[in-house]
């Protein structure tokens, strides 16, 4: 099997699984996904992808896959910003306030960052630094 072949199969495992969850087949997904990592443990858009369907059933695994997709593609500012909202529901503040700033060095006007770390700040009773992060999301 030439490099060309297996990057269309787990990739090809990858995109089925997006289509499914959107069917409604989650459980179909879920292999899918899985198949995906097992074939390329570094693709982080599986990894991304997986960690989105687990946040409501497994929220721990959904943490572990998000910091999979950031260990092999650290800039992805999605996987940023939805690992830190996870870790913010959960009530891991510091590593929330970690992820939403890792965002926002990626993209410094990102209005979905800025808003959620404004919330953060604001639960931290930091009032004028929440604030300054609400004005930049409402640009």
């Amino acid at each position: 099997m030439t490099i060309w072949q297996i990057i269309i199969i787990y990739k090809g495992h990858n995109n089925y699984a997006v289509f499914l969850e959107h069917g409604g087949e989650v459980p179909a997904a879920e292999q899918h996904y899985v198949k995906a990592i097992e074939l390329r443990p570094t693709y982080a858009e599986a990894h991304y992808n997986y960690a989105m369907l687990l946040e409501r059933k497994d929220p721990q695994a959904a943490i572990d896959h998000y910091k999979a997709a950031l260990k092999n593609l650290p800039d992805y500012l999605e996987a940023h910003n939805n690992l830190a909202a996870l870790l913010h529901e959960t009530g891991d503040l510091r590593g929330a306030e970690a992820h939403y700033r890792a965002a926002l060095r990626i993209r410094p006007a990102d209005p979905t960052a800025n808003y959620n770390l404004g919330l953060l700040l604001q639960a931290k009773g930091d009032e004028e630094a929440a604030e300054q992060h609400f004005a930049i999301a409402r640009r």
